[in-house]
């Protein structure tokens, strides 16, 4: 029978494959950007996708939310600082969000992204837009399938800013910019109404 210690040190070396894995991905995208011959974007997409897809299906597997309910039940103490509190805390967010997104459109939307930014470079090697345009429009969709898929209560992109800003808003983000835009815009005017120029 496994103790919340054991699911808990489970949970830290899946963890640390799941990285290796994100890393490895992250080359890909590195070397789509830098080295990779214009036609190689199909087979990259094709890589990227089922990397995408392994790291989903791993991580969304039941048995890591059984191990985090073990360690939860025992390790998140009374400290919400401890390193195992917080650990827990954010596999369990991520985890809660990763298990409402099928692994196929998760696949989906790395497919299309790296297909997207293939269309986006030659787009912008000639100056057309039209080359481009219908891969937006399907990463748009994709992306608002995903915010359906976790949920939200007043605005979608809750949904998704909630991946970057646990816990914000929209209306949030709104009320702050807000706030700045009655100091900035004075500020940014009498800049470009200014007579003084950068030497």
């Amino acid at each position: 029978m496994t103790t919340p210690k054991q699911a808990y040190e489970k949970l830290i070396e899946l963890s640390q494959e799941l990285a290796t894995l994100s890393s490895i991905a992250s080359v890909l995208g590195w070397e789509r950007e830098t080295y990779m011959p214009p036609k190689g974007a199909t087979l990259r997409a094709r890589q990227s996708s089922y990397l995408s897809g392994l790291i989903h299906r791993k991580f969304t597997d039941p048995r890591v939310g059984e191990w985090l309910a073990l360690a939860e039940s025992e390790l998140a103490g009374d400290d919400p600082f401890d390193d195992a509190a917080v650990n827990l805390r954010e596999w369990r967010h991520d985890y809660d969000r990763a298990t409402k997104v099928p692994t196929e459109l998760v696949e989906e939307i790395t497919r299309t992204a790296v297909m997207a930014h293939s269309a986006w470079v030659e787009a912008r090697a000639q100056a057309d837009f039209a080359i481009f345009r219908p891969h937006l429009a399907r990463l748009i969709d994709l992306t608002r399938k995903r915010a359906e898929c976790i949920g939200y209560e007043d605005n979608i992109y809750d949904a998704l800013l909630d991946e970057y800003e646990p816990g914000m808003k929209t209306a949030d983000v709104q009320r702050l910019f807000d706030g700045l835009r009655g100091e900035l815009v004075p500020l940014v005017q009498a800049i470009s109404e200014s007579s003084r120029r950068p030497k």
